[in-house]
C-alpha cells in the first residue's frame, strides 16, 4: 500500500545518498591542472575601455587631471582641446588601430603645453607612447581566484619567547610586539576574549590557554606571485616590482612626483627599452622616481584598484614575440633625444633569443 511506497522511496534515496558519498569520498582532490591560469588575455573591447572609451580610462583620467590643474588660459585651452578629442572619439575607436592614432594625437596635444619645471608633461607624454604602443594586455583572473582568509591559529604561550605578564599595562606592551612580530603580508593576529583570571599568580597566564590567534589572508594574486616568486619557496604572497617591464605606471603618477623627468632620465628608459636583458626587470630607480606609481596609487586607491591586476608594456610583448611596438617605442624616444644624449644601439635578438 502507501505505506510500503513511502518505504521504498524513502530507501532508495538512502541509497543514492551513499552513492553520492561514495563517489565524493572516491573522488581525487582538485590539482592545479583543475584551475584555470591566474592570467587571462583581456579581449579587444576590454583594452580599448581601459585605454580610452572606458568612464575611468588612462587617457579620460589624465585629460581630468589636467583640466583641473592648469589655471593659465592658453593651456586650458589646449586641455579643452584634449576634452574635445575624446568627446568625439569616445564612440568612434572602434579598434586598437583606432586607439593608437587617437593617443598619439592626444600625446602631440600634451607636447604644446608649455613644459613644467619637472616637465611632467613630456613624461607623460612618453607613457601614452608606451600605452599606445602595447598589443598584448592581461588582467588577473579574478572569476577563479578570489582572496581567502585562513581559519583561525591558536598561538600558545609556548610558542612564544618569553612569559606573558598579566600586568594589563605590561600585557598591553607584549601584545603590541607579537602582533607586529606576527603581521606580514595579509597576517593578522588578535587575542581570544579573555575570562577572569582567578588564580594566585599574576606572573604569567596559563600555558595550555591561546593567548593569541593568527589568521593569514591571501590575496586574490597569491598563485601568481609564487609563480612569479617560484624562488622564495613561498615566503612572498605579494607580487613583486614589475613596473616597466610587465605593468605601466599611470600617467597621472607623473604629476605626483618631485624628480624631474630630464633628457639624461629619458636616456636612460630608453637605454631600458633597447636592452634585452635589462627589459625582464623592473625600470631603474632614476627612471622608477620620475613615474612614482606608489605614491599615486596612495593618494588614488579607487583609481588604483581598478588597474592594480592589469599588466601590458612593449616589453612583455617583446617576451611574447611582438616586437613592432618595441620599435616604434624606441624610434620615438631616439628622436626625442639630443644625439650626444642617446645611447648606444644595442639590436635585440629574434623574438625568443637570446637575452629573454
Amino acid at each position: 500500500g502507501k505505506r510500503g511506497n513511502k518505504q521504498q522511496r524513502g530507501a532508495k534515496v538512502k541509497e543514492e545518498e551513499a552513492e553520492e558519498e561514495e563517489e565524493t569520498e572516491s573522488a581525487a582532490p582538485p590539482s592545479l591542472e583543475d584551475f584555470p591560469p591566474p592570467l587571462r588575455v583581456m579581449d579587444e573591447q576590454e583594452i580599448l575601455d581601459h585605454l580610452w572609451n572606458g568612464r575611468g580610462s588612462v587617457c579620460r583620467r589624465l585629460v581630468k587631471r589636467l583640466r583641473g590643474e592648469l589655471a593659465d588660459p592658453a593651456q586650458k585651452a589646449v586641455a579643452g582641446r584634449m576634452a574635445q578629442l575624446l568627446d568625439r572619439e569616445q564612440r568612434q575607436v572602434p579598434d586598437r588601430a583606432a586607439a593608437r592614432a587617437a593617443m598619439g594625437r592626444l600625446r602631440d596635444l600634451l607636447l604644446e603645453l608649455r613644459p613644467t619645471k619637472a616637465l611632467r608633461h613630456h613624461a607623460a607624454a612618453d607613457l601614452l607612447l608606451l600605452y599606445a604602443n602595447t598589443e598584448i594586455w592581461v588582467t588577473l583572473n579574478t572569476a577563479a581566484y578570489a582572496a581567502v582568509a585562513s581559519d583561525p591559529l591558536p598561538v600558545y604561550r609556548k610558542d612564544l619567547s618569553g612569559p606573558i605578564p598579566k600586568n594589563d599595562k605590561q600585557k598591553r606592551k607584549r601584545k603590541s610586539s607579537i602582533v607586529k612580530e606576527e603581521q606580514s603580508d595579509g597576517d593578522s593576529a588578535k587575542a581570544p576574549e579573555e575570562e577572569e583570571d582567578t588564580s594566585a599568580d599574576d606572573s604569567t597566564v596559563d600555558n595550555e590557554k591561546p593567548v593569541y590567534e593568527y589568521t593569514r589572508t591571501y590575496e586574490a594574486a597569491y598563485v601568481l606571485a609564487q609563480l612569479v616568486e617560484w624562488q622564495n619557496y613561498g615566503q612572498q604572497t605579494k607580487l613583486p616590482n614589475l613596473l616597466g617591464c610587465a605593468r605601466l605606471p599611470d600617467p597621472c603618477s607623473c604629476y605626483v612626483g618631485e624628480k624631474a623627468y630630464s633628457n639624461a632620465v629619458r636616456s636612460e628608459l630608453l637605454k631600458f627599452i633597447m636592452s634585452p636583458k635589462l627589459r625582464n626587470r623592473a625600470w631603474p630607480s632614476e627612471v622608477m622616481e620620475a613615474f612614482p606609481q606608489a605614491k599615486w596609487e596612495e593618494n588614488h586607491p579607487k583609481d588604483a584598484a581598478a588597474v592594480k591586476f592589469i599588466f601590458g608594456s612593449p616589453a612583455l610583448d617583446w617576451q611574447m614575440g611582438v616586437d613592432a611596438g618595441l620599435q616604434a617605442v624606441v624610434d620615438a624616444l631616439t628622436a626625442a633625444l639630443p644625439e650626444d644624449q642617446r645611447p648606444a644601439f644595442t639590436p635585440s635578438p629574434p623574438r625568443g633569443g637570446e637575452g629573454g
